[in-house]
């Protein structure tokens, strides 16, 4: 066990970098279906760890090594339900920890459409029935893969996206595909 909140445990699963979350029951832990990475290189020191059931969502900050913030649901309807308390959660732990290193890692889920931003070391990926790669570690230019049936590629401007905030990223993801602003 790496943090608790109350009945609610992140446990190390399936090596180093993969934790679980889990509920206590009795002697016992109920593995739930949520995970999350912290590349913690064997250093388990999680800052916060929260677990909001009435709002659906677990959340976290680690420091360690590789700097990990998270946001995703536990309740998908409560989730869902708090949805504008939920987006500015993640907005708020990305601005305590903005992940724009090759070392930072981080998840979150928007409660509205479930929609996946995984920032993975120096690359953002958006995942909904499409997934974009977004590479911003490179000299000049984002670059961005698209996976659907093809392989696209597309290159912009570094500032296309501002900040790289996970709502940044939506909305320029949303506009790209030619969907509301």
């Amino acid at each position: 066990i790496v943090a608790e909140d109350g009945d609610y445990v992140l446990y190390e699963s399936r090596g180093v970098m993969i934790y679980r979350l889990g509920k206590k029951e009795g002697l016992f832990i109920r593995e739930l279906s949520h995970s999350i990475r912290l590349y913690d290189y064997g250093n388990r020191k999680v800052d916060c760890f929260k677990v909001d059931t009435l709002k659906g969502c677990m959340y976290g900050l680690e420091y360690g090594a590789s700097p990990t913030a998270w946001v995703i649901p536990i309740d998908s309807a409560r989730y869902h339900r708090h949805a504008s308390d939920i987006s500015v959660l993640i907005d708020s732990l990305y601005q305590v920890q903005p992940l724009l290193s090759q070392k930072y890692y981080g998840t979150f889920v928007f409660p509205d459409n479930f929609v996946e931003i995984n920032y993975e070391g120096g690359e953002i990926v958006y995942e909904d029935s499409i997934t974009y790669n977004i590479d911003f570690l490179g000299n000049d230019s984002l670059i961005m893969t698209i996976h659907n049936q093809n392989f696209t590629q597309l290159s912009f401007p570094k500032d296309a996206i501002g900040n790289l905030s996970p709502q940044e990223v939506r909305t320029f993801i949303e506009v790209l595909k030619g969907g509301k602003r």
